[in-house]
């Protein structure tokens, strides 16, 4: 746009990269199917969408704004409208997505994904999801980066990456067609938009807030002023209880020297009384030791006596001999109940082996019933199958096979699968018959719709056309009762109009604004001189304070600088040998100690963190080898204990006995060998048994046929034939004897190999245990040298860690100190400076100069004074404001008949237009009606024919579905019959295969064998148990005898212990003489115990004293601690520093207020002409009508502050200016708010080439369409060297499509439309096509 702003802007806008859309996915929004992804492209410069009304066009620019800006359209309900309804789509939930492709300022691509849930509920509700919203982009390294909505926020991370705010992008960029009026609406929804476009609404709250900060500082200066005077009076108190502290903590001292020598002589005391407390105390342990021993000797002697009286043979050995007598008798009763407890075993073994063969017994008895009962079962299932064959055979005579009583079930069975193999290929048959057929017809119906297609669109888009230009047709009588106006009154307005001009410039060529004008500028150059002086006096006040307030600061410092070195050589002096020690003769400077102190704490803190870390690898290496070692000792006693208990199970005779010689070592061997017996055991019993049945058929062959049936050759005589069958009977005698003794060999061999086969796991942990045991001997030797040397390193970093941290402790302990000397040196310093630079300052101001109450009468004076010329300044701006609102009530009612004339002869020119626009709609209805009606008369007898053919396939059908019914239902019953037999002959198969009358045989002999065993084993038990009962009663003989010898003991010892207590006793009545009686030595403690409490009465009262004058120093000390007087001095200081840094702050937010303000008038005043420029440039060029010469926006400043504005959008006709909402029409309407979308964009989209128009031909007749497309392809051809400008246009007004659609714009656009499920897609057509 060279031409309308100047070269530097286009030339700036090619220069700097911009954000463009590159495609849009919609899938599920709105009319779009949930099931398929429709996918738009948006090429540059321009981009056209055109389709029919309802077909979904809007739905783009709503999936554009909810991409981009994450806001939902308007009436969407809460998104629910906006996603595809579930009940359309006959589901329960509906999965949507959008996703939008752009390319941000720098040319890099983004794909930003949202996706929407849609839930059917319960009594029609329906309940909407955000499943997820997530920005896609390509790192340097070319790998994808996702970005989620849990991250960031997408809302406001889309807006920043496309150089826009959201604000712009939802009321400039993508605007949707409700809201695309936004520039004549209310005016709070005006202003909340602008403000937002400016982005107003923040800096109005810092100005705000600096005004709300100002007048919070204000309070605190009066506070401060308050808090110094009372710190002051604070400051005396304190010095006063400083003295007091100092008085009592001098007596304090004096007495506690008093109370320390009253300690000494009550210790001296103490110790005489402990000495004759532990004299006392073993006397008193004697005494009750002694009759401690008399009571135990009266007890032992009673129980003596009652041992005596209970033993019924007293014996006349002595103790010693009675107790070898015990040990002798003890270890042959021990041995009689081992023996008994050998017998219990054995006879617990035979019971337990008469249980276990019962057991057996019933398991067999168990067995052979149920193997009686599956062989009933045998012969009733194959009754079952030659019944149900016989059946099938009967139902079905087409296999051919009579229903005999001898009938082949298989042969059945196999007939059976063939037939159904055969209906089963007839129905395949037939199926494809009927497709075949059925196809036929379709494809016949398809041509006749295909041929009559043309003609059915052609009738629909023309009744279509026909009820838009009947509804247009009643819009515009509508309009023309509307707009109905007189010439006569046209001519009332405009004489109207003329009086109230002239008025009005009269009125504003009057004497009365210049001579008031005077007066105010008289009015307030006397305000600025008094101001003026006003300052001087306030600056010459503030000099004065601030002289006063610098000697107060002088003397707290200097006085803060003496305290400070006092407390700084009182450290010195404390620490000074301990530093000393630490840093030798390098001792660092004393605003350095801190710093040398914590370099030497880091140094040795490295230092014992490496010893640390030493030891802790030291103690991880012996932690992990003693348990290597404990684990290797562990290892290798479990594999000893293993290897001996295998050794001791081998001895074991029945274990000996199953390996043979050769032990655990030969067990491959005896395996080997056991099991070649068990096969040629075998091998000779099945010959033995082939042999038997061979010779009883030789036998029969013979008695039958007088023939040998190996040779075939007749016998020559009978006596040859029954000599043959004799020798074949000997031999079928003998067999069974060899054959029951070949069976006791192998049940013996087997009975071997299984015990064998038991101990199988045994040897193979023989084996391992046999390899093992070397290696972990070899693995403990080497875990146990390597647990010494490791326990040598950990002693050695053990020693040097405790130096280390011994260096660390005496460092540590002076980090406080070597602060606090650091500290109060800085603290001096900066003190000294203070002092100096507060010294030259006071020297530098003590001229001489006018006292602070002269001062103070000067300002006096001067605020009556400007307060009157205030007084004269509101009484001017009273007049002033009258005369303008009069002037404003003129102006007013002149623009009102303005307005009101322009409005009538803008009716009087509409009818005009709606009159022609009625006649050509008349004239395109007739033309129409015909052609439809012609068209129906054409496609009817291919209607009548496609019903003809529709009807004959559907009769066909139902023939077809009768026969395909019948042979399927055949099929079905074949197919349960074969079933059926399979299972039985399936089940028969397995029962023969399982050899039930073998087994059954086999277990009626196993269980007369298990019978015999049982009454063997039961009289065994009989004879052990009575042997074992004998047993039982020659203990319990012994038992009495051992109770008597225990009893003879239990007496002499008795006695042996009376007589050492009698011992005892003796012994300590002598010591209780040697050390005297028990109430001299009482006695000579009660004196101690007096003279030491004598003592005690001293020192405590004493301690009272210095109690009392330690709690007057407390109290002292508490108010000088306490929040009121503690650091009175730099408190005081500190506040007097405070308020003059409020006082500061004040001035600056002053300033500060005042310059946002100035700036933020100055930007809203550049954007807004600048704005303006392009409106009214485009509307001149634009706008075809000659009512109004331009539109502007207008800002009105409000009354609570200057930066805040209102907004409003005015028309100017023949120079008058009119408000524009409510006096335009729709048309008018749509163009101005087109004209303040394309300037705001022009003005804020300096990082963002996209601008999209919904419709923007609505309400715009063909001159003003045909202006707005010129002037939309004059913008995109000045925009032609600026590669990322993008304008898309969604419209249904063809002819404004081809408008813009030239070639060196677009090739193509896309056609939105609506299938016969009414849901929508997007199809590409070329321009030209």
């Amino acid at each position: 746009r060279a031409h309308l702003h100047g070269g530097d802007r286009a030339r700036a806008r090619q220069r700097r990269a911009m954000c463009t859309v590159d495609k849009l996915l919609i899938k599920g929004i709105r009319s779009f199917s949930p099931d398929n992804e429709h996918v738009i492209q948006f090429p540059k410069p321009l981009t056209l969408i055109v389709g029919r009304n309802g077909a979904g066009k809007t739905t783009i620019i709503e999936c554009l704004k909810m991409g981009s800006t994450g806001e939902l359209p308007p009436s969407a309900r809460s998104g629910q409208a906006f996603i595809h309804d579930p009940k359309v789509a006959d589901v329960t939930e509906v999965k949507a997505q959008i996703k939008l492709r752009f390319r941000n300022m720098l040319g890099k691509p983004f794909v930003v994904i949202r996706s929407f849930q849609l839930t059917q509920k319960a009594r029609g509700k329906l309940e909407k999801k955000d499943l997820d919203s997530v920005i896609q982009s390509v790192d340097e390294h070319g790998e994808k980066v996702s970005i989620s909505k849990k991250c960031v926020d997408i809302n406001a991370e889309v807006p920043a990456l496309m150089g826009v705010s959201k604000a712009i992008l939802e009321n400039v960029v993508f605007v949707h067609q409700e809201e695309s009026n936004w520039p004549l609406g209310d005016s709070a929804g005006l202003k909340k938009k602008f403000d937002d476009i400016f982005s107003a609404t923040k800096y109005t709250k810092a100005l705000e807030h600096i005004r709300k900060l100002k007048t919070e500082q204000t309070s605190l200066i009066r506070d401060f002023k308050g808090k110094v005077e009372s710190l002051k009076i604070q400051k005396d108190h304190a010095m006063k209880l400083r003295e007091t502290y100092e008085t009592n903590s001098k007596k304090a001292d004096e007495l506690t020297a008093r109370m320390a020598e009253f300690d000494d002589k009550i210790q001296e005391a103490q110790e005489e009384i402990s000495q004759a407390e532990a004299v006392l105390a073993a006397v008193r342990v004697i005494h009750e030791k002694r009759h401690g021993l008399i009571a135990r000797r009266e007890a032992v002697k009673s129980e003596n006596a009652r041992k005596l009286a209970s033993i019924s043979t007293e014996l006349t050995e002595s103790l010693d001999e009675l107790e070898k007598m015990s040990d002798t008798f003890n270890q042959k009763f021990s041995t009689m109940k081992q023996e008994r407890d050998g017998m219990e075993r054995k006879v617990t073994d035979v019971r337990l082996e008469v249980e276990a063969l019962k057991e057996h017994r019933e398991r067999l008895i168990k067995t052979a019933g149920r193997l009686g009962a599956e062989a009933e079962a045998q012969s009733k299932r194959l009754e079952e199958r030659l019944a149900f064959a016989q059946s099938a055979v009967s139902k079905h005579p087409e296999l051919g096979i009579s229903a005999a009583s001898e009938l082949n079930c298989e042969a059945v069975s196999d007939a059976l699968a063939q037939r159904l193999t055969m209906r089963q290929q007839a129905s395949e048959r037939m199926r494809t018959k009927h497709r075949e057929m059925d196809a036929a017809t379709g494809a016949k119906i398809d041509e006749i719709t295909q041929r009559l297609s043309s003609h059915t669109q052609r009738i629909q888009l023309i009744n279509e056309q026909q009820d838009a230009r009947k509804a247009r047709l009643e819009a515009i009588n509508k309009e023309l009762g509307e707009n109905a106006v007189s010439d006569a009154a046209i001519e009332e307005l405009e004489n109207r109009v003329k009086r109230a001009n002239e008025l009005y410039t009269s009125k504003i060529k009057s004497d009365f604004t210049v001579q008031l004008k005077a007066d105010m500028e008289k009015t307030e150059s006397a305000l600025v001189e008094v101001e003026r002086a006003l300052s001087k006096l306030r600056s010459e006040q503030e000099h004065a304070a601030q002289a006063g307030e610098s000697e107060l600061k002088l003397r707290l410092k200097k006085e803060e600088l003496f305290s400070k070195n006092d407390a700084l050589e009182t450290l010195l002096e404390a620490r000074g040998e301990r530093l000393r020690s630490i840093f030798g003769a390098a001792m660092p400077m004393h605003v350095e100690l801190k710093d040398a102190v914590m370099e030497k704490m880091s140094d040795l803190g490295d230092e014992l963190a490496s010893a640390q870390s030493e030891v802790n690898v030291c103690e991880a290496n012996v932690t992990v080898l003693e348990h290597e070692v404990e684990t290797a000792k562990s290892s290798l006693k479990k594999l000893k204990e293993d290897m001996n208990a295998i050794q001791q199970s081998e001895k074991v005779e029945a274990t000996a006995r199953v390996l043979g010689a050769g032990g655990f070592a030969g067990y491959g061997e005896a395996l080997d060998a056991v099991n070649r017996e068990v096969g040629d055991v075998e091998s000779n019993m099945t010959t033995l048994t082939s042999m038997q049945n061979l010779f009883t058929r030789f036998v029969e062959d013979a008695e039958k046929n007088q023939s040998c049936s190996l040779c075939k050759r007749g016998f020559q005589s009978i006596e040859a034939t029954d000599a043959f069958i004799k020798d074949m009977q000997t031999n079928l005698a003998n067999a069974p004897a060899t054959i029951a003794n070949l069976e006791e060999r192998v049940e013996k061999a087997r009975e071997r190999r299984r015990l064998l086969q038991e101990l199988g796991e045994t040897v193979a942990l023989y084996k391992r245990l046999v390899e093992k045991l070397p290696e972990a001997e070899l693995l403990l030797s080497r875990s146990e040298e390597s647990l010494s040397t490791a326990i040598q390193a950990k002693r050695s970093a053990t020693e040097n860690l405790t130096s280390k941290q011994h260096a660390h402790a005496e460092t540590s302990s002076v980090v406080e100190d070597a602060g606090n000397i650091s500290r109060i040196a800085k603290e001096v310093e900066v003190l000294q400076r203070a002092v100096g630079g507060l010294e030259n300052s006071a020297l530098g101001s003590s001229g001489d100069g006018r006292s602070a109450s002269d001062i103070v009468n000067d300002i006096e004076l001067l605020d009556v004074k400007r307060e009157a010329s205030e007084r004269e300044k509101q009484i001017l701006l009273k007049r002033k404001e009258r005369h303008e609102t009069e002037l404003l009530t003129l102006e007013r009612n002149a623009r009102d008949l303005r307005e009101e004339l322009l409005l009538a002869q803008t009716r009087v020119e509409k009818r005009t237009q709606l009159k022609t626009e009625a006649n050509d709609i008349s004239k395109a209805i007739t033309k129409d009606t015909s052609e439809q009606k012609r068209m129906e008369e054409e496609r009817a007898p291919g209607l009548a024919e496609k019903d003809a053919l529709a009807a004959e396939r559907e009769t066909q059908r139902d023939v077809q579905s009768k026969e395909q019914n019948a042979l399927e239902n055949e099929i079905r019953e074949l197919q349960r019959v074969v079933d059926t037999l399979n299972g039985m002959n399936k089940i028969i198969a397995q029962a023969q295969s399982s050899g039930t009358t073998e087994s059954l045989a086999k277990h009626t002999a196993s269980l007369d064998e298990t019978n015999e065993k049982i009454e063997t084993l039961e009289g065994k038990w009989r004879a052990r148990s009575k042997q074992l009962k004998t047993k039982d009663e020659i203990i319990a003989r012994q038992s009495d005898l051992k109770r008597e010898l225990e009893d003879n003991i239990a007496y002499l010892r008795g006695k042996r212990e009376e007589e050492t207590l009698l011992q005892e006793i003796d012994q300590l009545s002598s010591e209780i003489h040697n050390m005297g009686e028990m109430t001299e030595v009482e006695k000579k403690l009660r004196q101690q115990t007096n003279a030491k409490n004598d003592l005690r009465t001293e020192h405590a009262e004493a301690q009272g004293r210095v109690k009392a004058h330690r709690e007057a120093m407390a109290a002292a000390s508490a108010q000088l601690k306490g929040a009121e007087y503690n650091n009175i001095e730099s408190r005081l200081s500190k506040q007097l520093v405070e308020l003059k840094t409020y006082e500061m702050v004040s001035q600056d937010l002053d300033r500060y207020h005042h310059a946002l303000d100035k700036a933020l008038m100055s930007f809203h005043a550049s954007k807004m002409e600048e704005i303006n420029k392009v409106v009214r440039e485009l509307w001149q060029r634009t706008y075809r009508g000659q009512d109004i010469d331009s539109i502007q926006i207008r800002s009105d400043s409000e009354g609570t502050g200057r930066s805040s504005y209102n907004y409003r959008v005015v028309m100017l006709v023949g120079g008058a200016e009119l408000e524009m909402r409510g006096r335009c029409s729709a048309g008018q309407k749509v163009l101005a708010c087109l004209i303040i979308r394309l300037a705001l964009a022009e003005t804020f989209c300096l990082n963002c080439g996209i601008l999209a128009l919904d419709e923007p031909t609505t309400n715009l007749d063909a001159p003003n369409s045909d202006a707005l497309a010129r002037s939309l392809i004059e913008i995109m051809k000045s925009r032609r060297d600026q590669e990322n400008f993008q304008l898309i246009v969604i419209t249904h007004d063809m002819e404004f499509a081809h408008l813009l659609g030239q070639r060196e714009l677009t090739d193509y656009y896309w056609r939105v439309s609506k299938n016969d499920n009414q849901q929508s897609s997007i199809t590409r057509e070329e321009i030209y096509d």
